[in-house]
């Protein structure tokens, strides 16, 4: 600043409104900054000690969300320029004092800013705005603090080189908050201007807003230990729609990988369902490499390891973990898809589905659409090729010839007419 000094002043202040009547819930602390700074003098003058700084007063008002403040009362000077906080929390002056003072304001009394991080909120105005209008948007939590302050040490250290960064950091803390894992979606918020990232990026949010998404794993393992995933989009060769990647040197990360063309080519619903196959992909992995599992209480209380080993091959072939999926998981999978559906098809196509009628039993016997009919066939979606889909249901296998998928030994034919009668207007849902 020009080796100017900051002066803070603090006052009361009402706002204007008609027919004002003060009362103590109505007043807002506004706060003011004078900066004194460059001469306006002529520097032959400044030379001998100037007589006439550049004085700036800049005031900002946090509490009860006003957006007009004027300059507290104590101090002569004009009203200067002034926005509202994001989200409708404290609200704080355009500048980086201002942004200081309304971060005071949020931290005390538990928490007393340091000089240098007085001077790092100062001086890096981006970067400091970033963070408040994060703890305007998401709530002043304690977690969010912490990480509030996290992310301040890491722009005390050089770690970030443009605000994109630390908005990434803010954006996976959010979504990790709200889900079964720590995640870091860097190379999707990195490219939004690929369509298949914003597709996924809106499909993860959306995923974020169930509450049962967050607590994937508790229904069958009464374990909330999370772990770390990297999502990406790219190509998978072999014409997977997901592929996930566990580091068995260090099983608490995974990268999970969704095919680009699948999620062009598929609605939304159809992508959460396999961003939900994936991650029980992830969990089973870390799962597989920890040796402190213990039993699973929802399972006869049998340990995973013999679960795994009796039942599942040791989760050693392709099919191993999607037979576990099919036993277990698919009600949790359900439940998130229900909770998700409004968001995701819109009031016109879950109108037409539900006029829909079905014939799996006999051509001549009508069967209304279902809801829970369509969620567990939109799960079975990927676990067709496991063993217990083929002993409960049919085999599927391509036509070398014409491509086309085929039923052999088929097991139970009303059950595949479901899957088959659902599967078609499933893949007809809309892709925008």
């Amino acid at each position: 600043m020009d080796n100017g000094t900051i002066r803070y002043s603090a006052s009361p202040f009402h706002a204007y409104r008609a027919n004002y009547t003060p009362s103590i819930t109505a007043r807002i602390d506004c706060y003011c900054v004078t900066v004194y700074s460059d001469c306006t003098c002529h520097t032959t003058h400044a030379d001998g000690g100037c007589d006439h700084p550049n004085v700036f007063t800049s005031c900002g008002c946090s509490g009860d969300g006003y957006s007009d403040p004027e300059p507290s009362p104590t101090t002569p000077a004009t009203k200067s320029s002034w926005t509202g906080g994001s989200g409708g929390g404290t609200s704080y002056g355009n500048t980086g004092e201002g942004i200081y003072i309304a971060l005071q304001k949020m931290f005390k009394p538990d928490y007393q800013f340091s000089a240098l991080e007085k001077y790092t909120i100062i001086n890096n105005y981006q970067y400091s705005k970033a963070l408040i209008d994060f703890l305007n948007n998401e709530g002043f939590t304690p977690a969010n603090k912490a990480f509030t302050l996290q992310m301040l040490y890491n722009i005390e250290d050089g770690q970030f080189t443009i605000v994109k960064q630390l908005n990434n950091s803010i954006q996976n803390f959010i979504y990790s908050q709200k889900s079964p894992v720590n995640v870091d979606l860097s190379a999707i918020l990195n490219d939004l201007n690929l369509p298949e990232n914003q597709k996924f990026n809106t499909v993860y949010k959306t995923l974020t807003e169930s509450p049962e998404f967050k607590n994937l794993f508790l229904n069958i393992f009464q374990n909330s230990t999370r772990y770390n995933v990297k999502f990406q989009t790219g190509n998978i060769a072999g014409g997977a729609n997901g592929d996930t990647k566990t580091n068995l040197l260090d099983p608490t990360n995974n990268i999970i990988t969704i095919d680009a063309n699948f999620i062009k080519n598929n609605s939304k619903l159809v992508v959460a369902k396999t961003i939900l196959h994936e991650c029980i992909h992830a969990f089973l992995n870390v799962k597989l490499c920890d040796g402190q599992l213990g039993n699973i209480p929802n399972i006869n209380n049998e340990d995973f390891y013999n679960i795994v080993n009796k039942s599942y091959d040791g989760f050693n072939n392709d099919q191993a973990q999607h037979n576990f999926i099919y036993n277990y998981m698919i009600p949790t999978m359900e439940k998130v898809l229900a909770e998700i559906k409004d968001k995701l098809i819109s009031p016109a196509e879950s109108t037409f589905l539900q006029e829909l009628v079905f014939h799996p039993e006999s051509p001549t016997i009508d069967v209304k659409f279902n809801w829970n009919d369509f969620y567990k066939n939109l799960v079975l979606g990927g676990l067709q090729d496991c063993e217990f889909f083929k002993n409960e249901i049919a085999t599927f296998i391509k036509d070398p010839q014409t491509g086309e998928i085929k039923s052999i030994n088929v097991i139970d034919q009303v059950k595949l007419n479901y899957y088959n009668q659902y599967k078609t207007r499933i893949d007809g849902l809309s892709k925008n």
